[in-house]
């Protein structure tokens, strides 16, 4: 029987832990503070036997976003990896990325993604292009946004949001130059018409 509990907190999925609370065996919850504001936070639990020892088991963690006030906000999906940007056809810029499930808290409803022509700067209210999660897929996703203005250089970003309306608040962005000049006419093409 576990003596209790160490509650750990790391910045990053493979970050350094650190002990933020140990709560005692019979709890069954708790109020955990000491997670900085405005963070994005990967906590988990290990039970702690009578001698202090740590359980063994594989780490589960889960993401939490504290907001500006020190509270938990709604629990938020994973963010989105691998995130790409190509020039395409007509000016569009096609965005690439995948997901990852493993250790998430809450499962995406939807991608969001943001594309701005600098010098401007990405409005991360209004999602040029929504992307739907398939089912048991973890990725590859592509989309097209655009069309953008030939020699453009188009910022582009992901965000996952759950199906709560939660979205994790990555600021990652990847760039491309927008391509919106046609190819130039075939010439010297000659062809026998019967």
């Amino acid at each position: 029987m576990a003596a209790g509990y160490n509650i750990y907190s790391r910045p990053t999925p493979t970050g350094a832990d650190t002990l933020v609370q140990f709560v005692p065996a019979g709890t069954a919850t708790w109020t955990l503070t000491g997670l900085a504001a405005n963070s994005l936070q990967y906590v988990h639990v290990k039970a702690l036997s009578a001698g202090g020892l740590e359980d063994a088991e594989d780490v589960r963690l889960t993401p939490v976003q504290i907001g500006a006030d020190g509270l938990l906000v709604a629990p938020v999906p994973n963010q989105p990896a691998g995130v790409s940007a190509a020039a395409a056809a007509g000016g569009m810029v096609t965005v690439g990325f995948d997901y990852y499930s493993a250790a998430q808290a809450v499962a995406p409803g939807t991608f969001e993604v943001f594309a701005v022509a600098l010098p401007g700067s990405i409005d991360y209210g209004t999602p040029q292009a929504m992307v739907m999660p398939r089912f048991k897929s973890d990725g590859p996703y592509a989309v097209n946004v655009g069309p953008f203005a030939d020699g453009e250089t188009v910022v582009c970003g992901v965000r996952a949001v759950s199906a709560a309306g939660a979205a994790e608040g990555n600021t990652d962005t990847v760039q491309a130059v927008a391509d919106a000049t046609a190819p130039d006419a075939p010439a010297g093409v000659t062809g026998i018409v019967s």
